[in-house]
This record gives structure tokens, sequence and C-alpha cells, in this order.
């Protein structure tokens, strides 16, 4: 997907009703490194979609949120990440 769109689609496909549309675009877009990752995690956050995730011998569910979230962490500016964990935190923890 990542060779095949380019960025203004990809960011359309974000907001895709199926979530592993969803999934497998924001993956190109933190592939690609580009500067909306942040303001489509934050848009997302309140995304309760679920996806199936498998790594080798093991899979899981996770919100679509959590996946975006994951994804985009290490891509983020200090700025971005901190913004993020705050957000997380303040707004959107299922923290009692």
């Amino acid at each position: 997907m990542t060779d095949s769109t380019n960025v203004k689609e990809l960011r359309l496909l974000t907001n895709h009703p199926n979530p592993i549309v969803k999934l497998y675009s924001f993956s190109a877009l933190v592939e690609k490194r580009d500067s909306s990752i942040f303001k489509i995690t934050v848009n997302h956050l309140s995304d309760t979609s679920m996806v199936r995730l498998r790594d080798y011998d093991w899979s899981w569910y996770s919100t679509m949120a959590d996946v975006m979230i994951n994804h985009c962490l290490r891509k983020l500016d200090t700025t971005s990440r901190d913004s993020l964990r705050d957000l997380v935190l303040l707004n959107h923890s299922c923290i009692f």
C-alpha cells in the first residue's frame, strides 16, 4: 500500500469504516514519516473499532486508537509524544 497510494489518499483512508483499511493506511503513513500522524492519532483517540493483530504464533485484539498510538510513538518528536501522553491520560484513560 505504501508504494501504490499517495499521502493524500492514505490520509483519507484513515477514516474508512473498515478498521483493517484504517490500520494499513495509517501504518503506511507512519512508514513514510508523514507529518499528519500526530493529528490523525489524536482524531482517533476515541476510535474503539477492534482489529486482530498477529505476531508469529499468537494474536490479540486491540482498539484502533491503541494501535495508532503504538505505531506512531517512535516517530513523534518529544513535544508531540508528551502532548499525546497528556491527552490520553487526561481525556481518554480507562483507569478508574
